[in-house]
């Protein structure tokens, strides 16, 4: 399901139901304390803040995610999953191992990571942005356990291609660092990006 431009899936853990953020920008799977009383299941006596869960029981991390295929269709807002066998589908955005692909945009090629709890769309500041005339806004930037206002350039449209699609980007911000990004990716790509593949498959 999608809810404000997140993924969010139904996972069943025994005979409970829980909500779970699928979140391929997290190292690590965290389950609520509650739901694990639930589930009847033991846990550890540390305990992991993981914020903007927007209350859900389950953050799905890339501990879990890398462990299968995951395909989604973004027209039909479906997840699936299945053993891990790369394959490629019409119409459909997967991958198999860490989730960076290759894309390009005004005739230069990047390497762009997947982030499924983000949003929107984050440009490094290697990337060219011919004629996109930026506009500088107060915006967040949020690490772990902090939060800090600061002007970031704005870009109203930015366009990408990506395996014979033409996605368009609205009102993604540019940084002079992606927080958490490893070297050499230079594009995180949020939920936007998603959403937009199949409206402009060619």
């Amino acid at each position: 399901m999608i809810f404000e431009n997140l993924l969010f899936i139904n996972i069943m853990v025994g005979s409970e139901m829980g909500v779970a953020l699928f979140d391929s920008g997290a190292q690590k799977t965290v389950v609520s304390e509650s739901f694990l009383r639930r589930c009847n299941c033991d846990f550890l006596t540390e305990t992991v803040n993981a914020g903007n869960n927007n209350g859900n029981v389950i953050l799905l991390g890339y501990d879990v995610i890398n462990m299968y295929k995951w395909i989604y269709n973004p027209t039909m807002h479906t997840l699936d999953i299945s053993d891990s066998d790369m394959t490629i589908k019409e119409n459909l955005v997967c991958y198999d191992g860490f989730p960076i692909i290759n894309i390009s945009s005004h005739g230069q090629s990047y390497n762009a990571g997947i982030d499924t709890g983000l949003t929107e769309t984050i440009l490094g500041k290697n990337v060219k942005c011919e004629n996109c005339k930026p506009v500088y806004i107060e915006d967040d930037v949020v690490g772990i356990g902090t939060a800090e206002k600061m002007y970031v350039q704005m870009i109203p449209k930015f366009k990408v291609d990506f395996e014979g699609a033409e996605v368009e980007l609205h009102n993604i911000t540019m940084q002079d660092k992606i927080y958490g990004a490893p070297e050499g990716m230079d594009i995180l790509l949020g939920m936007d990006f998603f959403d937009g593949i199949v409206r402009f498959k060619k």
